[in-house]
């Protein structure tokens, strides 16, 4: 059994390590260069500080997927979690939502492994 979650364990790190998605936001940036985010594949635990939110239908679940999964591409946070009541407050929910969708697409693998 031990090994399988080795297996499992090191697919993951490799993910972790080479799979960094990212978007372009432009009203971010400075000048004419769109801020880029980044983010990687979630963890249980990762995907555990979203869900209590977005259970409950909570938008503060958008902030938290801000506040957990944007980085750099130095693979570095860019919000923490002190950042939330001015993500909620101050900034554009309409910006919030489009990177917070493409972060979302994480799940087309889920929902490929539930066909299989």
């Amino acid at each position: 059994m031990s090994d399988i979650l080795e297996h499992a364990k090191a697919h993951f790190k490799t993910r972790r390590e080479t799979d960094m998605d990212y978007i372009d936001v432009p009203e971010w940036g400075e000048g004419d260069k769109p801020l880029r985010i980044f983010w990687r594949p979630m963890n249980l635990a990762e995907n555990n500080q979203i869900f209590k939110y977005a259970k409950n239908g909570d938008l503060e679940a958008m902030a938290q997927t801000l506040i957990v999964r944007a980085l750099d591409e130095d693979g570095n946070r860019l919000f923490r979690p002190v950042h939330k009541t001015e993500l909620m407050k101050h900034v554009d929910a309409k910006i919030i939502e489009r990177i917070v969708l493409a972060m979302g697409g994480d799940d087309d693998d889920v929902e490929e492994a539930e066909k299989n």
